[in-house]
């Protein structure tokens, strides 16, 4: 009996997916970076879900990029097609931890996230972008260290304050209800509720990242303060709480 007990769980282990953590790594290569957009070079931080660089001294700008290896194969075949399945109902949720400067650059000195995306995608084609950016004291944008969410298909921009956190991180919580096509915020553990409208019209996801660093001097006191993005999607890593029956992007409850 003990025998045939043991057996059973040894089967349901094999074969179930519940401890299967809910990832999404940015571990697209150098030469996919570069396929993509030859001005792009990969984060040199890169760590599954996390990618940064500590900021040096530049005369002009440096771009970083990241995608995952399977939506990269897709961008550069010439598809544009998401490599996860968007859930088709009910609401779904992510976050980013974000590691900024709290301070405000001056003179030419800047640091930019343009943009981190959220991609939804149909019959191999973008529908749909749900983007956060941030920017410290870029050209476009000057005396301003904020972060931005922007709802592509509504033109929907929300203006963030970087402030000091007990954590260091600035963080993002996004859930997206796919019954009433809305986007909620929560930043800093503070729920903005819903803030905006997003399109239906896609079935597929792909996260991908922007950031940059320009003219930082070699006298610069900003020199090597750390820049790091990190994608949190498993259920049992997402800090925030969110609405009833909310799942991550593999949909699993949180």
């Amino acid at each position: 009996m003990k025998k045939l007990v043991l057996e059973s769980l040894i089967t349901i282990a094999a074969t179930s997916n519940v401890f299967a953590e809910c990832t999404y790594n940015f571990d697209a290569t150098e030469t996919q970076i570069s396929q993509i957009d030859s001005s792009l070079t990969g984060f040199p931080i890169k760590n599954n879900q996390k990618v940064g660089f500590n900021i040096v001294s530049n005369d002009g700008l440096k771009i970083y990029g990241a995608y995952s290896s399977a939506y990269a194969a897709n961008r550069i075949s010439g598809v544009n097609n998401g490599d996860i399945t968007a859930q088709s109902s009910g609401i779904f949720a992510y976050e980013y931890k974000l590691k900024v400067p709290t301070n405000l650059f001056s003179g030419q000195e800047a640091v930019l996230f343009f943009p981190l995306v959220m991609s939804g995608t149909l019959n191999n084609s973008q529908t749909e972008v749900l983007a956060v950016g941030y920017t410290n004291n870029v050209p476009s944008n000057p005396d301003k260290n904020e972060l931005i969410l922007s709802i592509d298909s509504t033109a929907t921009n929300l203006r963030l304050p970087v402030v000091t956190t007990p954590s260091g991180y600035q963080t993002l919580g996004i859930y997206i209800n796919r019954d009433t096509n809305q986007v909620g915020l929560i930043h800093n553990g503070v729920n903005k509720g819903y803030i905006g409208p997003i399109s239906s019209n896609f079935n597929k996801l792909a996260f991908w990242n922007y950031a940059g660093q320009n003219a930082i001097p070699v006298n610069s006191t900003n020199l090597g303060k750390e820049i790091s993005i990190e994608l949190i999607t498993d259920h049992t890593k997402l800090q925030n709480t969110y609405p009833t029956g909310a799942k991550d992007i593999c949909g699993n409850v949180i």
